[in-house]
Formats: structure tokens, sequence, C-alpha cells
């Protein structure tokens, strides 16, 4: 369980990261969305449920972001993520996999190190985001 719930926090960190390189570069009424393809799973549920705390955080910095969640069943989220991965989609800005996925993944160049996010966070502090992320 304490597994699940680090991958759980990790993704509250690489989310934050990624909602906050983006909505430092955008202006204009729209808000930023951040949208999460996953398996209909605890570890995503916990995460719809940090949603709200995160995005009123950025709220009050003066961000507008929001995070969608899709959530499928086991086989349907890899295909749809093979897919959107395959036809080079930027439909879905984070896509929660096992780490089976990875290698795959990885090979064809669709995964961002962490440490290459280490830019995004502000004031160019990497600190921030925590050391085990790096690992």
């Amino acid at each position: 369980m304490r597994f699940a719930w680090l991958n759980v926090a990790r993704f509250g960190v690489l989310a934050a990261v990624c909602a906050l390189g983006a909505a430092c570069g955008k202006a204009g009424p729209e808000p930023t969305v951040i949208h999460v393809l996953g398996e209909d799973s605890s570890n995503l549920h916990a995460m719809e449920e940090m949603a709200p705390e995160f995005t009123r955080r950025l709220h009050e910095r003066g961000q507008d972001v929001r995070v969608k969640f899709t959530k499928q069943p086991f086989d349907a989220a890899q295909t749809t993520a093979d897919t959107a991965f395959r036809n080079k989609s930027s439909e879905y800005d984070i896509v929660l996999q096992y780490n089976f996925s990875l290698a795959n993944y990885a090979g064809h160049d669709y995964v961002t190190r962490a440490r290459d996010l280490a830019p995004l966070v502000p004031h160019g502090q990497p600190e921030r985001v925590g050391s085990s992320l790096y690992e």
C-alpha cells in the first residue's frame, strides 16, 4: 500500500510541475487543462480526490488549471495509451500505466524524464520537486 501512495504522491508533484509549466506560459482567459488517462483504480481515484485542492492552490496564485481524468478498465486504458502514443497525439498530458509498459514507451520516446521537467519548476528550484522523483 505504501508503494501505491508513494506513486500517488509522485503524481501530485508531477502534475504540479506540468501544470505550473503550462500555466506560466499561457496567457488569456482560457484555463489550462491537464488530461490524465489511467486505469479506473484506487490510485486514479485518490488522484481525482486530490485534484480540487491542487487546482484551488493554483487558482490562489492566479493560474486557472483544471484536471480532467479519463478512467478506463485496464485493457482499454492500455490500448488507448498505445494508440495515442503511436499516433503522436497530444490528447493526454499524463498517462498512468504500470512499470511493464515503460520499456516500450521509453523505447519509442514517449516518456519524459523527471529531470527534464526540472526547468518547469518555479524559480528553477528542482529540489522543490523532491529528490526521490529523480531516482
